[in-house]
């Protein structure tokens, strides 16, 4: 169904297709999801909603998809996802938002506790909750760059104990101060940190093992 000019996914719309395990809307110009759309997709693992024209992410926005493991929601106009909208898919693995309109990343995420991948560059973000990535002690790759943060939440960034891969940028990036990542801790021996265009001098910075809810600043030399 890739590229077809679909405008809404009306009530019910996969309800006689119930072994259908992969879903391809990628590029279809939809700008709105009935609230019981998937009704019948149990069996359902991968739905790619990239390139369409959502504005919003509603209440349970992916009630039914039990099963869904693989969620893209790439490239839309999404301004706002609501704090239940993936309170369903509860063994997601990957999920995409990335080149959408979110400015404030708040508690989203705490029913995926089994997510591993979470793409949200590209994405306006000024700020983050202290809560917002609470729950996801399996992610191992988050992806970033490309905001309007000029930080990260050392709180949050602090509960992602299994982070392994970390993109990132700042829209000002000679404000940014190593002494001040803490968090980064987790990927000191066999992390992958990608600063994107502004390479950070971390050179003078000594790891410690601090409390992320205490925390204001880790040891540097002669400290």
């Amino acid at each position: 169904m890739k590229g077809n000019p679909i405008v809404a996914i009306p009530h019910s719309a996969f309800a006689l297709l119930p072994e259908l395990d992969r879903l391809n809307l990628d590029g279809c110009q939809i700008n709105t999801i009935d609230p019981h759309a998937w009704l019948g997709l149990s069996k359902l693992k991968t739905l790619l909603l990239g390139n369409n024209q959502l504005p919003s992410l509603g209440y349970r926005a992916f009630r039914y998809l039990v099963a869904l493991e693989h969620l893209e929601v790439k490239n839309n106009q999404l301004a706002s996802i609501d704090q239940f909208a993936f309170n369903d898919p509860r063994e997601l693995k990957v999920l995409h938002l990335h080149q959408n309109q979110l400015t404030f990343l708040t508690r989203l995420f705490h029913r995926l506790i089994d997510l591993e991948t979470l793409y949200v560059h590209m994405n306006p973000i000024t700020s983050m909750s202290d809560d917002c990535f609470n729950g996801l002690r399996y992610l191992h790759t988050l992806l970033i760059f490309n905001t309007e943060l000029t930080e990260l939440n050392q709180v949050a960034m602090g509960s992602l104990g299994s982070l392994t891969t970390l993109g990132m940028s700042f829209s000002s990036p000679n404000n940014w101060q190593c002494s001040k990542m803490c968090w980064l801790k987790a990927l000191e021996a066999a992390g992958t940190i990608d600063f994107g265009s502004y390479p950070i001098d971390c050179t003078d910075l000594t790891w410690s093992t601090l409390d992320p809810y205490s925390a204001t600043e880790c040891d540097t030399p002669g400290t």
